[in-house]
């Protein structure tokens, strides 16, 4: 009996020694020895790499920039349903008391089982604590020692930390498939929800992503996310959270996803560079709140009616097969000629130029480079055009046609194929206060990222004459609409051998004479007469003293210095033909410039951006405050009423027809109809349109059609969709009464021909002095 006792105190003592020593090791690697680990507190304050959000004006997201695309939820806000899944999916035991911190000793011990079985790790059996310590701060290593530190963290962290901070960082920091991080981001992406709007069978699949969020993608493999659901779901019945009726409907559910593509809205706007002109250095990590001056919705109307104008100039020039014709340009001879794209070496689907030499019935030489040759026939042109087989009716000697060859044979002799110039444009949007609404830069952002909105410089035509006109009443207040100005021949002396003389001629439009005589800026402005707005600008010029000398100071001054005044940055020579828009300028900023028209004179920067919010700056508000009056009240508002006039009884009457509202609108085409604008407005809203070809030499009218591509004809049409459906489910907006009443009180006047006023000069007035030379345009 003593010999078993002995034996008994040994296994005492040897038990003993086994649960002292573990607990020593215990005390000494979990209470004692924490050097080696990382300062659980630090959890505290926790950086993700959260997703910067951009949000139009109605807080409606539109883009994120990430590294990892998470929104973070603080826990407070995060739903009983979703706690109810994921700690049934991943750890049914976290909000109990453990018997040590951190750790699930029967799941340890059922993976430790698995794991010997296997003969290699394949389980772990981690807590929610632990895999929140691994994932911050170690490895994935299937190791002992990985997994040992693990556990030591678990412990640190829930002796240190509240478990509701743990479940917060774990259920942000989770990944959830697709690119997705949180689930706050996985909530929208898969069922375009909130996090609260999420029911327990939803809340179940996406819990049960975080495992293996590949092998269980409802996208991917549905069958597999549902079987996956319907596991969690029998877990969540299992600890009492839902009843054995609700849990039968629930599994017979279908997935009912919902998924919400990333769609990138306003490829256009610079919301990136905007950022760091702000002092935003690090934005894709940053968790950045942007809200934009933008509006979805008017945004998404003017890609629609953008779209639908530009298809709508296709169609009409569907069987264009010429660029342009040398003759336009004044080159005579061939010779003179030579493209650009003849630099380079010609290949297999080589772009080049092709400049007709000569033209018989059946075929067109062409040349495509310096010293190469080739033949263009009616195959060349087969997709575009059958209905003509006759070449000599289709082109002429000095004909540029977009060639792309095709073939190349033994000889080096090339088959090509004609390929038509793709037209392109830009829209702005912006509201009276400068804020941007709607940005188009282009025709597709993916195919060109370009941005003709705000990096193009486009002549700016007729479009540039209310600056003229704001000039005019600026410098003669007592002028009005009513107010006489010649539209009679007049030249001036450029100081060019070449053309020493500069004569400016109105464009030819049916009904009207070449030149009207005197009359009302009303009708200069509305049928966009520049012989008027040539000699307005002219007669603005004066007699000043400076620095004790009398000098002439040219009318143009006045004009181009509102124009700078109210915005425009790109040059603007100070000479005459810049009246009638001879200068380039940006759509944006003649956007911009247009606004103070419908502002009463007061210039206000545009801006895209209105606020940022994060957690080192706060709250910051980034709308303009700044303000200036560039032009007096009484000016602006007679610009405007002139501008409604066009609108009345001038280039822009389509906007009256088909709008049940006003508006004042300006319009203009450049020669040669490179470029076609339409500016139109309300107290509200202001749009700008320019349609054109990145290629300057490339003209809007073509040999094919006989469509006039004015301003009026092709801009104007997305104006007035645009300015209709913004208007559709809005009150209208008035213009000030005076102008309104003004414009009911006066009978339109009948323009009056030059023969009729014999009493003005003639086409051999003597040339005016004007010291500035004349701008040309070359074809590229």
């Amino acid at each position: 009996m003593w010999r078993k006792l002995a034996r008994f105190s040994v296994v005492l003592l040897c038990l003993a020694a086994i649960f002292g020593t573990g607990y020593l090791v215990f005390w000494y690697y979990f209470k004692y020895k924490i050097d080696d680990l990382p300062d659980v507190l630090a959890l505290k304050n926790y950086n993700f790499n959260l997703s910067t959000v951009v949000r139009d004006d109605e807080r409606e997201i539109i883009n994120k920039f990430a590294v990892e695309d998470r929104i973070f939820i603080p826990f407070k806000y995060i739903p009983d349903t979703v706690i109810k899944a994921v700690t049934a999916a991943e750890d049914k035991k976290f909000w109990s008391k453990r018997l040590i911190l951190g750790i699930d000793q029967t799941g340890i011990a059922r993976a430790a089982w698995k794991n010997f079985l296997a003969g290699k790790i394949v389980e772990g059996g981690s807590t929610i604590t632990q895999q929140v310590g691994k994932n911050v701060w170690l490895s994935n290593d299937k190791t002992v020692s990985r997994k040992f530190k693990e556990a030591r963290l678990a412990y640190r962290m829930e002796k240190e930390l509240p478990k509701e901070l743990i479940f917060e960082i774990y259920i942000n920091l989770a990944y959830f498939g697709h690119g997705k991080y949180g689930i706050y981001t996985a909530s929208e992406f898969y069922f375009s929800k909130k996090p609260d709007e999420l029911t327990i069978d939803e809340a179940a699949m996406l819990a049960g992503l975080i495992k293996w969020p590949y092998q269980f993608s409802p996208i991917e493999k549905p069958k597999s996310a549902r079987n996956r659901r319907n596991t969690i779901l029998e877990r969540i019945y299992k600890i009492g959270f839902i009843g054995a009726e609700e849990l039968k409907t629930l599994k017979a559910k279908p997935l009912g996803l919902n998924v919400k593509n990333a769609e990138i809205k306003a490829p256009y706007f610079p919301v990136m560079k905007e950022l760091h002109r702000l002092g935003y250095k690090k934005v894709v990590n940053q968790g950045l709140d942007v809200r934009l001056s933008l509006n979805s919705h008017i945004q998404q109307i003017t890609e629609t009616a953008f779209q639908n104008g530009l298809a709508a100039y296709d169609e009409r020039h569907e069987n264009r097969l010429v660029l342009y014709n040398l003759s336009d340009y004044e080159i005579t001879s061939l010779n003179d000629f030579i493209s650009d794209s003849w630099n380079g070496e010609l290949g297999l689907d080589s772009v080049v130029d092709g400049l007709v030499i000569s033209i018989s019935s059946d075929a067109a030489l062409v040349k495509i480079g310096n010293n190469e040759l080739a033949s263009i026939n009616t195959e060349s042109f087969s997709k575009i055009r059958k209905d003509e087989t006759d070449l000599s009716k289709l082109f002429k000697a000095g004909d540029i046609v977009s060639l792309k060859i095709v073939g190349i044979d033994a000889a080096n002799n090339f088959t090509v194929e004609i390929l038509q110039p793709e037209v392109q444009g830009a829209v702005v949007v912006l509201d009276i206060k400068g804020g941007i609404k709607a940005m188009v830069g282009g025709r597709d952002f993916k195919s060109s990222e370009y941005n003709r909105a705000m990096q193009a410089e486009r002549q700016a035509g007729s479009a540039f004459k209310p600056f003229v006109y704001g000039a005019f009443f600026e410098k003669y207040p007592e002028k009005d609409l009513q107010s006489i100005v010649l539209d009679s021949p007049i030249c001036f002396k450029t100081g060019n051998p070449e053309k020493p003389l500069w004569c400016p001629k109105n464009y030819e439009e049916k009904g009207l004479p070449k030149f009207m005589g005197p009359i009302p800026v009303q009708i200069a402005f509305a049928r966009s007469r520049n012989v008027a707005a040539v000699r307005t600008a002219y007669g603005l010029g004066s007699k000043e003293w400076i620095n004790g000398k009398e000098v002439y100071v040219p009318g143009i001054n006045n004009v181009v210095d509102l124009a700078k005044n109210l915005g425009i940055t790109s040059d603007l020579p100070r000479y005459l033909p810049t009246a009638i828009g001879a200068a380039d300028v940006k759509v944006i900023e003649l956007a911009n410039a247009y606004a103070a028209f419908f502002r009463e004179g007061i210039y206000m920067p545009y801006w895209f951006l209105k606020s940022v919010e994060d957690k080192k700056y706060g709250f910051r508000d980034f709308e303009p405050k700044e303000s200036k009056e560039v032009l007096s009240a009484e000016a602006a508002n007679k610009v405007l009423e002139g501008m409604r006039w066009v609108v009345l009884a001038g280039t822009a009457r389509l906007a009256s027809r088909e709008l049940p509202f006003a508006v004042a609108c300006k319009t203009g085409t450049t020669d040669n109809f490179t470029d076609a604008w339409t500016i139109c407005g309300t107290p509200q809203y202001v749009v700008a349109v320019w349609v054109g070809f990145d290629r300057k030499a490339i003209p809007l009218v073509s040999r094919e059609s006989s469509a006039k591509e004015t301003g009026g004809k092709v801009a104007a049409p997305i104006v007035v969709e645009i300015l209709k459906k913004i208007y559709e489910n809005r009150p209208y907006d008035n213009f000030p009464e005076e102008i309104e009443n003004r414009i009911l009180g006066i009978k339109k006047p009948v323009p009056q021909p030059l023969e009729n006023n014999p009493a003005l000069p003639t086409e051999n007035q003597k040339p005016a002095e004007n010291p500035e030379s004349e701008k040309t345009i070359t074809p590229e």
